[in-house]
Order: C-alpha cells, then structure tokens, then sequence
C-alpha cells in the first residue's frame, strides 16, 4: 500500500493518539464490519486477504475490517508494523505514544497486540534489533510478557498468562 504516518510533532511518552474504534467520517464506519472468526475463515481466500489487510480484533473471537479498502481512510490504518513500536495501546481503548518521538519519526505499532485469532502473519522486515522475523495472531503472551499492553477486551487472557 505504500501509506504510513509521520509525527508533525514531537510527542510525550503516554501521549494518547487514537481511540480504538476512530474512524474519519460515518461512511468509513460503514464500511467496516464486524465478523466472527468461522465467518472469516469461510470467505473466498481473496475477500479474506482484503478484508484483514485492514482488520483487527474487537474482541477474542471477532474481527472487524472492511472490505471496500477505498473507504479506509482514518491515519490509525495506516500505522506500519514494528518488532520495536513507538505507539501502542495503554491496556484500556486508546493506542498512545510508548516513547518520546520525534517530529519526522515514523508511528509504528506490534501488529501482534492486535490480531489474536485470525491469520494476519506475515515475515517480518522491520530492521529492529530484536525483530522477530515473523509475526503471527499467537505472538500476544510473549508480548505481553515483554512489557506490551493489549486492548482492553483482552484483559481476561491476560490475567491467565500471570
């Protein structure tokens, strides 16, 4: 897709920069729906590689994308994969600045803190030091074991991993 965000400005480490459920206008929120994951899996391959491209988890068991990409407009979509993220979520619906970043710096987010139980895997390319080669919908416990904070509607599963 070719798209990422920029910070126009420095910003604080906590600094909140998106809810979790941001959309630009009420036909971007349209064209997003919420599947379970039988519903997901029983779409023809194209449909389901469309639909997660910009899909995440709004609960354990459903996610939500679209399937007309031309309506996903709102900046958080396009928030690029990183083994070492700048932004994150706080554990409850907002996704924040993990450190300080810089004007200029790239926003980046662990795509693994987001999709749980569906395939959104991919090789991984980011270049950080720790980059895991592979990111997969079971890569959340150790995520969270290293620190990451998840959205809040996973904090059953998270309590089970202590």
């Amino acid at each position: 897709m070719g798209r990422c965000l920029i910070a126009l400005r420095d910003l604080e480490a906590g600094e909140r920069l998106f809810g979790e459920d941001d959309f630009l206008d009420e036909t971007e929120r349209r064209a997003f729906v919420t599947l379970s994951v039988s519903e997901l899996q029983a779409l023809a391959p194209e449909r389901r590689t469309a639909f997660v491209c910009y899909g995440y988890n709004t609960a354990p068991d459903e996610i939500t994308g679209a399937f007309d990409l031309a309506q996903v407009r709102h900046p958080t979509n396009f928030l690029n994969h990183s083994c070492a993220p700048n932004a994150g979520y706080d554990g409850d619906g907002a996704i924040v600045a993990l450190r300080t970043i810089a004007t200029g710096e790239e926003l980046r987010m662990d795509y693994g803190t987001f999709s749980f139980s569906f395939d959104h895997e991919f090789t991984c390319g980011c270049g950080a030091a720790a980059c895991r080669g592979k990111v997969t919908a079971t890569d959340w416990p150790a995520l969270v074991r290293a620190g990451l904070r998840l959205p809040g509607f996973m904090r059953e599963q998270v309590r089970a991993l202590r």
